[in-house]
């Protein structure tokens, strides 16, 4: 019965012992390998300055025997913001008149941008409730400057907002063209 036990033991020995050197070490025939230390060349800096009496072939001489690192200067990065542009602001900054009030909300956006969400109907006094894109409401009537192209509301109707827009055509004439933001119609769910 212990042959039976020992014998699988043995057969994973021989299995196993030779790729790891384990059979070798206790036979006696096992080859360790020698391991020297680097051998490092001998070095010396040379310094030539531009009226040396130092013969080119000194110095040819003198820069194989120097190894990459035997001289390590330690370079000092030393940053300077003069002429140079701050990382942290945008690339497209947009231009605005020296004296001139920054654009109130309205005409910051497209008009498409925008979306009608109430309106309340009184004749001349007539008003409407647009929307921007962040969901911040906005009371416009009569008059109103609003999109980023000098729109002006002409007309409330009882569905939509009329807007008159200007603008330059490819010969530089101004032209003005009626757009209309509709009421935005909330879809009822379950249908």
């Amino acid at each position: 019965m212990a042959a039976r036990r020992l014998l699988p033991a043995m057969l994973v020995v021989l299995l196993i012992g030779p790729g790891c050197g384990f059979l070798g070490d206790l036979l006696g025939t096992s080859e360790k390998p020698k391991i020297s230390p680097p051998k490092r060349a001998k070095t010396r800096p040379v310094r030539v300055s531009p009226k040396s009496t130092a013969r080119p072939d000194d110095v040819a001489r003198a820069q194989e025997e120097v190894s990459p690192d035997a001289v390590i200067k330690k370079e000092q990065y030393r940053y300077v913001a003069e002429d140079k542009r701050d990382p942290f602001r945008p690339f497209i900054i947009l231009a605005r008149v020296k004296g001139e009030p920054p654009l109130p909300p309205l005409q910051r956006y497209d008009i498409a941008q925008l979306r009608l969400v109430g309106l309340i109907l009184m004749g001349e006094n007539s008003s409407a409730m647009v929307e921007d894109a962040s969901g911040k409401g906005y009371v416009v009537s009569r008059g109103t400057r609003i999109g980023r192209r000098n729109g002006v509301v002409v007309r409330i109707e009882k569905d939509r907002v009329i807007v008159e827009e200007q603008y330059k055509d490819s010969a530089g004439n101004m032209k003005s063209k009626e757009v209309s933001i509709k009421l935005y119609a909330v879809e009822e769910e379950g249908r």
